[in-house]
C-alpha cells in the first residue's frame, strides 16, 4: 500500500441553519489518515458522521478549519468514490449499465467500459446478474452493485456511509468480508461510517469515535488485530468491550447542545 497522507483535517467545524436557529453539527475536528488505511468512524446518531464524509468528499464546505484530501482541497473528483446508505441505483439501468455509468459520464469507450464493469462485478460477487434490474435484486445485491459502481473508476479514496446498515446480520457480515478483501487487494484508502461497534472492529485498521453534537473526536486509535479477524478471539472481544464502554460513557453524558 502506498505511503503518504490521504487526509488531514485541522479545526474543522460545520453548522446548519434550521427554522429554530443554528445547529452546530461538527467540530472542531482534527484528524489525520495515511494512504492505504481503513478508517472506521463510530458515533451515536446525530454526531456528524455523515457531515464529516460530505466535507471530505467536497459536497459541502466547512465553516471553519482546513481540509486536505489526497494532497489538495476537497473536490468532487474521480479520485474519490462514494457509497451511500441506500444503493441509489438508476432503476431503468441493468447492473452492468449502473456500474458502467461513471465511466460513460467520463467518455470511456464501450469496450473498455464493459471490461472494467465486468471486472468489478466479479470482484463484488455478482457474476450472472449483469442483466438484472435493481428491483430484481435483494438489498445486499443492490449494495454490491453500488460498491462496484464506486470502485469502477479506481478511486484512491473510498467513502462509505453506513452502506450495510439496513441489511440483515448474515448479509452484512458477508459484505464486510468482501469489502475488507477488496481493500487488502487494491490498496485504496477507505473511510467507513458506522454506528455498529462490531462492524468497525472487524473492518478497521484505524478507529475514530465522535461524541455528541457538535461531533468531536473523543477516541482515536489503531486496531492491532491480525489481518484475518476472528470475532470470537480474546483480542477482538477486548477491543469490542472497550469501545462499548466508551459508548456507554457518551450515553451517560449530556451533549453540549443536547
Amino acid at each position: 500500500m502506498s505511503g503518504g497522507e490521504a487526509l488531514r483535517l485541522e479545526g474543522v467545524e460545520k453548522a446548519y441553519r434550521t427554522r429554530t436557529g443554528q445547529v452546530r453539527a461538527l467540530g472542531p475536528v482534527d484528524l489525520e489518515l495515511s494512504r492505504g488505511r481503513f478508517l472506521c468512524v463510530l458515533g451515536p446518531t446525530g454526531c456528524g458522521k455523515t457531515t464529516l464524509l460530505r466535507l471530505i468528499a467536497g459536497l459541502e464546505e466547512p465553516d471553519a478549519g482546513r481540509i486536505e484530501v489526497l494532497g489538495g482541497p476537497p473536490e468532487v473528483t474521480r479520485r474519490i468514490g462514494y457509497v451511500f446508505q441506500q444503493a441509489a441505483l438508476f432503476p431503468w439501468l441493468t447492473v452492468s449499465d449502473n456500474v458502467q455509468f461513471p465511466l460513460r459520464a467520463r467518455g470511456v469507450g464501450s469496450t473498455e467500459r464493459s471490461r472494467r464493469a465486468a471486472e468489478m462485478i466479479g470482484l463484488v460477487g455478482l457474476e450472472g446478474f449483469e442483466s438484472s434490474y435493481p428491483h430484481e435484486l435483494s438489498g445486499g445485491m443492490q449494495q454490491r452493485t453500488a460498491l462496484a459502481r464506486a470502485l469502477v473508476v479506481d478511486p484512491e479514496l473510498l467513502l462509505l456511509d453506513e452502506p450495510f446498515g439496513s441489511l440483515d446480520l448474515r448479509t452484512g457480515q458477508e459484505l464486510q468480508e468482501r469489502l475488507r478483501d477488496i481493500w487488502r487487494k487494491r490498496g485504496s484508502t477507505l473511510v467507513f461510517v458506522t454506528h455498529r461497534i462490531e462492524e468497525a472492529v472487524y473492518l478497521a485498521s484505524d478507529l475514530v469515535v465522535l461524541g455528541h453534537r457538535p461531533g468531536r473526536v473523543v477516541r482515536s486509535q489503531g486496531v492491532d488485530l491480525p489481518p484475518e479477524r476472528d470475532r470470537l478471539s480474546d483480542e477482538f472481544t477486548e477491543l469490542l468491550v472497550s469501545l462499548r464502554m466508551t459508548f456507554e460513557e457518551l450515553v451517560m453524558e449530556e451533549g453540549p447542545e443536547g
